[in-house]
C-alpha cells in the first residue's frame, strides 16, 4: 500500500508520501503468553478442546529476524505495490496517481526492461501471476486488469469491493488483502469470493493494515503497513505462525512493501516504497526469549523471600518483573528492573496458594511477556486450611530452553492427586502435530521427530485429578537448524 491521504495513523490504507508519511514505525503488538499456563478443566477432553479453542489465548508466535545474501539496485522511482518472481522473470506493481505502472525488471541491474502506465485516475495495488496472467489490483478504483505476461498488453479486468492492497494466490485461487484483517480468497475465472479468513494475533486481537502478500510454501507472507515486520498467516484459519523482523533493512526510502519467492534458492526478496535497494535474504531464527528460570517454573517455592533469575534474551533493553496472586496481577511485587537479570522478592504468602510471576521486557521499541506459575511456601505465619496442591509440570527439559536435537525425552512431576497423563507436543499450542500419546501412570516420554529449525515447540501436559482433565502449557525452542 501507499496512499496519500489525512486522518489518523491507522485510519486504513497506506498514508505515505513525501509529504504525507510522518515516519513513525509502529510495530505489532507482540506478547509472549505464558512459558507455563495453568488451566483446570471439567469434563471430558473432547468437550475440553471444543469449549476452549474460543478463549484461551494462543502462545507467542516465533520470531524470525534475515541475512541479508545479496543486494541489488531498485529504481527509486518505484512506489512499490508488488513484486513477483516468477521463471526468473521479476515483475513489480507501483502506485501514486498519475505514476502507476506495471513493471518487468532486471534483477541484477534494477533496470526497467518492460513497463505499462496505467491510466492517471488508478493508483496501481498488489500484482500476482496465475495461470499464465498477471493480476494487478487498484487501490480504491474497485477494479483490477489482467495482463499477457509476453506482451503485457491489458486483455481483461474485473471488479471488487472495498479497497485493493495486497495480492497473491495458491494453486486454486486469488489471495487479496484490503487493509483490514480480512484476506479474501477469489476465483481466477469469475472473480468471485470463494471463502475468506480474518487474522487475529494470539491475543485474539485483529491484525490490521495487511499489505503485500506473497504465498508460500502453504503460508501466507504479509507486509503489515508502516511497519518493519512480516507476519506469516495460516491460510486455513488465519492464525499468525510467525514473525519476521526486518527491521534496519531500510536505508532511505518510505515504508517497505514487496515479497517474491526465489523457490529456486528459498530466499525471499524483499524492497520497499522508493527504495534505492532490492534485498536477497535469509530468513534465520530469531533471538533467544528471556524466560524466568530460578525457580524454575511450576516449583513450590521455599520460604516467604525468593530470588527470581531469568535469562536475558535477545535484544532485550530492559525488565519488568510483576508477581500477584491471579494470572498477569502485580499485588505482591511491581518493579522496573532495568537491565538486571535478578530481583529479590519479599513478603511473599507462606498459605501454599498458586503464585504467577510475570516477566516484561522491552524488544524492537515493544514491549512483550512471559508467565510462569508457582506454589507458595507452606507452615508459616499464615497456615492453610489444607494442605497444599502441587500439578504436574514438565521438569526435563527446562520450560522455556532451547532443544539438544530431533530427539528428547521430556519429563514430569506427578502432582498432588493426578493418576493419569497424557502429553502433546506441536507446532502451536494445544497442538498435538508432533506426538500424542496416552503415558497412563508414567512420568515420562520420548518423542522423536522434533524440527531443528529453531522455531517455537508446545507442550501440553494432561492429568487427571478428581476425574476431571486438566492441563499445563510449556514452551521450547526447537534445536537450531
Amino acid at each position: 500500500m501507499g496512499k496519500h491521504s489525512s486522518g489518523s495513523l491507522w485510519n486504513g490504507g497506506d498514508r505515505v508520501g513525501r509529504s504525507g508519511y510522518d515516519g513513525r514505525m509502529v510495530a505489532p503488538n507482540i506478547r509472549v503468553n505464558s512459558h507455563f499456563k495453568l488451566i483446570a478443566i471439567a469434563g471430558s477432553l473432547v468437550l475440553t478442546l471444543s469449549a476452549l479453542s474460543a478463549s484461551v489465548a494462543l502462545a507467542q508466535p516465533p520470531v524470525y529476524t534475515y541475512e541479508i545474501v545479496a543486494s541489488y539496485p531498485h529504481a527509486q522511482d518505484a512506489f512499490t505495490q508488488g513484486l513477483a518472481y516468477e521463471g526468473e522473470r521479476l515483475y513489480e506493481s507501483t502506485g501514486l496517481l498519475g505514476s502507476s505502472s506495471l513493471r518487468e525488471v532486471d534483477l541484477e541491474t534494477g533496470a526497467v526492461l518492460r513497463k505499462v502506465d496505467l491510466p492517471p485516475q488508478y493508483f496501481a495495488e498488489g500484482m500476482t501471476l496465475l495461470q499464465g496472467k498477471i493480476f494487478q489490483l487498484t487501490w480504491q478504483n474497485q477494479v483490477g486488469f489482467v495482463y499477457d505476461p509476453a506482451t503485457f498488453a491489458k486483455i481483461g479486468q474485473f471488479s471488487y469491493t472495498g479497497e485493493g492492497w495486497g495480492l497473491t494466490h495458491d494453486e486454486l485461487h486469488l489471495i487479496m488483502s484490503d487493509g483490514t484483517n480480512r484476506i479474501r480468497f477469489l476465483d481466477p475465472v469469475t472473480f468471485q469470493v470463494v471463502r475468506s479468513i480474518n487474522v487475529f494475533d494470539h491475543l485474539g486481537n485483529p491484525l490490521n493494515n495487511i499489505n503485500e502478500l506473497e504465498y508460500i510454501n502453504g503460508e501466507i507472507y504479509a507486509n503489515i503497513w508502516q511497519t518493519d515486520w512480516i507476519a506469516r498467516i495460516d491460510p486455513g484459519n488465519g492464525a499468525i505462525i510467525a514473525w519476521i523482523d526486518l527491521t534496519g533493512l531500510r536505508t532511505s526510502g518510505e515504508v517497505m512493501n514487496g515479497i517474491a519467492y526465489d523457490a529456486t534458492t528459498g530466499h525471499l526478496l524483499v524492497t520497499g516504497k522508493w527504495w534505492p535497494w532490492l534485498y536477497r535474504i535469509d530468513v534465520v531464527t530469531g533471538g533467544a526469549t528471556p524466560g524466568i528460570t530460578t525457580p524454575p517454573p511450576g516449583a513450590t517455592l521455599s520460604a516467604t523471600t525468593q530470588v527470581f533469575e531469568w535469562t536475558s534474551g535477545t535484544g532485550v533493553t530492559r525488565y519488568w518483573l510483576y508477581v500477584g496472586s491471579t494470572q498477569g496481577g502485580n499485588d505482591l511485587y511491581n518493579q522496573d528492573r532495568g537491565t538486571s537479570l535478578a530481583a529479590t522478592v519479599a513478603g511473599l504468602p507462606s498459605d501454599g496458594r498458586t503464585l504467577y510471576a510475570r516477566l516484561w521486557w522491552v524488544r524492537s521499541g515493544g514491549w512483550e511477556f512471559a508467565d510462569s506459575i508457582y506454589t507458595a511456601a507452606s507452615g508459616g505465619t499464615n497456615p492453610p486450611t489444607n494442605p497444599p496442591i502441587t500439578h504436574p509440570a514438565i521438569t526435563q527439559p527446562a520450560p522455556g530452553t532451547t532443544l539438544a536435537g530431533a530427539s528428547q525425552v521430556f519429563q514430569w512431576s506427578s502432582g498432588t492427586g493426578a493418576s493419569h497423563y497424557w502429553l502433546y507436543v506441536g507446532s502451536s499450542q494445544g497442538a498435538a502435530d508432533l506426538y500424542n500419546q496416552d503415558r497412563g501412570a508414567s512420568l515420562s516420554a520420548s518423542v522423536s521427530g522434533l524440527p531443528t529449525d529453531g522455531r517455537t515447540l508446545h507442550a501440553r501436559l494432561w492429568w487427571i485429578s478428581g476425574g476431571s482433565w486438566e492441563f499445563a502449557d510449556f514452551t521450547f525452542r526447537a534445536a537450531g537448524g
